[in-house]
């Protein structure tokens, strides 16, 4: 049944209304809005008038038939509509909102209505409902979540939606494309999750805004572009798409400045190249946060290279990259992880990093975790000079600590865990290069040492 987290009315706003008639409820009546979409009191003597709508369908009643009714259950405190010309029943919160009308003679997208209507509230939607009472609706003012295998066909009513809070898509395994929300332009929030079929993203061309973004485990080969005019993306979530090998869209894709991006890549099978983002991460701020997790495939770090400064940066199981090359610019950052790229030799690449607010991880907090097999040297940290936490973990190759010559301060703590250095090349170092020696030092293996802090 589809569940609206709203009372539910039709509203016409042609015509001034009279007060709605009276629900029943156990015999008792109730009135007031949320009782039915005529814009006249519902009797037995005919047809409302021409001006009422069909709340199931945003459509007006035939001429021979009577407006939808509406009945208040007061034991679970929502509002039912059926509707006498389509037979459907919608069930919807009481609550919260109301479907009314904008006011406009037609709708400027999607099939033609003879108003444009907005629902008022959240709206759910499951396996065998009918969508066709949302036909004429433009503006959900809640949020939109639709769950279960529901085909382009049943999913028709949202042909008209232009504007809604928030809209989920998910738990859907005969979805193939998102042509009923090619009218869509404008969503604070869209997350399309557990889609295996869905291939095409491409009705979302017309999106002018979208604060966040999230597509996990879709069947999707290429990321969707948006309106010409699209203000700029916050968030962007992409994990788990087996089939992703495009990201051309990022070449495109503002970021709309107003807090912090977020991007996060994981768990993309066969992504190898993320060369198209660099213009994205130009355009970030210093309080970025970007994570690239378990990408098996991504051959380098091609689009880092504008990147000069970033709250985090985290990358962690790039088993094919083989070097640090791309982060070149990069001066500052409040939290750098490296971990499980075991191709990498030394840090070249970080040679202009000199602060790091936070914490500086090279290997994974865990003795299970990814590790840097291949480390050798810390050669390419010539420049950094302070960081809080400095962490080596899971580097067996590593054997001094050659590329550490300019740092002076560690607030926290050091520690190298299960590599080669010796606590007495640490001590020495620490003697030399350091204002004050850091509050927690520690060499050895992992039961030797507790490894703080862990990154997320």
């Amino acid at each position: 049944m589809a569940r609206a987290h709203s009372w539910l009315a039709c509203i016409v706003t042609l015509a001034c209304a009279p007060k709605p008639a009276d629900t029943e409820t156990d015999g008792e009546s109730v009135s007031g809005p949320g009782t039915t979409s005529d814009t006249s009191p519902t009797t037995d003597d005919g047809p409302p008038s021409s001006t009422s709508t069909d709340s199931t369908t945003g459509d007006p009643p035939g001429p021979t038939t009577s407006a939808a009714s509406t009945t208040t259950d007061t034991s679970d405190g929502t509002t039912t509509l059926t509707s006498s010309t389509t037979g459907d029943t919608t069930t919807s919160d009481s609550t919260t909102g109301d479907t009314t009308t904008t006011g406009e003679s037609a709708v400027d997208c999607g099939p033609p209505c003879p108003e444009a209507l907005e629902f008022e509230g959240n709206v759910e939607i499951g396996p065998g409902d009918s969508t066709e009472f949302m036909a004429c609706v433009t503006r959900v003012t809640g949020s939109i979540h639709i769950t279960g295998d529901l085909t382009v066909a049943q999913l028709a009513g949202f042909a008209n939606l232009v504007t809604a809070s928030a809209l989920q898509l998910d738990s859907n395994a005969v979805l193939t494309d998102l042509s009923p929300l090619a009218c869509v332009e404008d969503l604070f929030s869209l997350r399309i999750e557990d889609t295996p079929a869905l291939t095409d993203m491409s009705a979302l061309a017309n999106l002018k805004r979208l604060v966040t973004l999230d597509i996990f485990a879709t069947g999707i080969t290429s990321l969707p572009t948006f309106a010409p005019d699209y203000e700029g993306i916050e968030e962007l979530h992409v994990v788990g798409n087996p089939a992703l090998v495009d990201v051309d869209a990022l070449a495109t894709l503002k970021y709309s400045g107003i807090t912090a991006l977020e991007v996060l890549l994981a768990d993309n099978a066969t992504l190898a190249d993320l060369s198209p983002s660099a213009a994205l991460f130009a355009q970030a701020g210093p309080d970025m946060t970007l994570r690239l997790r378990s990408l098996p495939e991504l051959a380098s770090l091609a689009g880092l290279e504008t990147i000069a400064a970033a709250g985090l940066l985290s990358l962690r199981d790039l088993p094919q990259v083989p070097d640090l090359a791309q982060l070149a610019a990069l001066e500052q950052v409040h939290t750098l992880q490296v971990s499980g790229l075991p191709q990498v030799t030394d840090l070249h690449g970080l040679e202009q990093l000199k602060l790091v607010d936070v914490n500086l991880a090279i290997g994974d907090c865990s003795q299970t975790g990814f590790r840097m097999d291949g480390l050798t040297s810390l050669a390419g940290l010539d420049a950094l000079t302070s960081a809080r936490f400095l962490v080596v973990t899971n580097s067996p190759g590593l054997t001094s600590l050659d590329g550490l010559g300019s740092v002076q301060e560690l607030v926290k703590s050091l520690q190298f865990i299960d590599t080669q250095v010796t606590p007495a090349q640490v001590d020495g170092w620490v003697q030399q290069q350091l204002n004050a020696p850091p509050e927690q030092l520690c060499v050895g293996d992992w039961d030797d040492c507790p490894c703080i802090p862990q990154v997320d």
